[in-house]
């Protein structure tokens, strides 16, 4: 049997009473490793004979465990109720073998089984995988940290966290710590930059068609009580453009004035990033000048409210 396990949410399972545990669950070994789950539903005892074994791979995989379980010659003879958190965790594992499945008086014992090699070499192809794409990043990155690294490294955190999980997960199958030490020196390579890369997640602020300097000034104000950085340097920077529209028309004998403007972001290498839409309209009776002061303080309000990030 091949199972994908990917536990990403909460779950509590309680476990049956000590009179309804009918199977024993032998010990880890050196070639084994077991899993017991026990549920008045099949799938439910297999989800918690899954979480069973999951529990011995990774401190990640943190579980507040109610037990009176106790071990006597190999046998279970208590109530147990596990409340496991598992943290995002894929992890493929070949050939899980059901050893017994049970069902007596509505309660299902189920007891799994997978080679321990096996699972070493699962997650090792997995920490490879990941390797390889932190590699990318900090081989791309490393000399000139910028908005470009900063856009690309800060959607990565799940799997930051996942490789530690994998590390982890490592060398709980069994597998010595210095042969992760790789694995961990990358990850805190990873972060380093990171930090460089916040740090550095600069912006220039270009405005166009701004006769007044008023759109300028709630922008630039906006953005600065943001978490954005702006600069007037050109080096290693990113870009932040704003063009300011008007259009004029006379609508049931008003003067209409409709201002837009695209804020539009790049990276420092001129990629683009991302882009936000501002429109607003003026109205007035009397002349366009008033109604294009109306649009004004609209757009300033709009602008003032914009929840802006990058």
């Amino acid at each position: 049997m091949k199972f994908l396990l990917i536990i990403i949410a909460n779950f509590s399972i309680a476990a049956c009473a000590a009179s309804n545990l009918i199977v024993n669950k032998p010990l880890n070994d050196k070639v084994y490793l077991y899993g017991l789950g026990i549920h008045s539903t099949h799938a439910s005892a297999e989800k918690q004979a899954m979480a069973n074994l999951t529990q011995q791979l990774s401190s990640k995989v943190e579980s507040e465990v109610l037990d009176q379980q106790t071990l006597t010659n190999g046998k279970e003879n208590s109530k147990t109720e596990v409340n496991t958190k598992v943290s995002t965790l894929a992890l493929e594992l070949p050939n899980i073998e059901t050893m017994k499945s049970i069902e007596i008086n509505g309660e299902w014992n189920i007891l799994i089984r997978v080679k321990r090699s096996l699972v070493q070499l699962a997650i090792k192809n997995q920490l490879e995988d990941k390797s390889d794409d932190f590699s990318i990043y900090l081989e791309d990155y490393s000399d000139s940290p910028g908005p470009s690294c900063w856009y690309a490294l800060k959607g990565i955190s799940n799997e930051k966290s996942a490789f530690r999980s994998l590390i982890a997960a490592y060398v709980g199958s069994g597998v010595k710590v210095s042969r992760t030490k790789s694995y961990s020196e990358q990850i805190k390579g990873v972060e380093k930059l990171f930090k460089k890369c916040k740090k550095r997640n600069r912006y220039r602020l270009q405005v166009e068609n701004d006769l007044t300097g008023q759109f300028r000034g709630a922008l630039q104000e906006s953005l600065s009580s943001s978490e954005i950085k702006l600069t007037n340097s050109s080096k290693n920077t990113g870009v932040i453009l704003a063009r300011l529209e008007k259009e004029t028309k006379i609508l049931f004998k008003q003067h209409v004035v409709f201002l837009s403007s695209k804020l539009i972001v790049k990276d420092e290498l001129g990629n683009f990033i991302s882009d936000t839409d501002l429109k607003v309209k003026g109205v007035s009776f009397s002349s366009f000048r008033d109604a294009e002061k109306k649009a004004i303080k609209g757009l300033i309000k709009r602008i003032r409210k914009l929840e802006f990030s990058i």
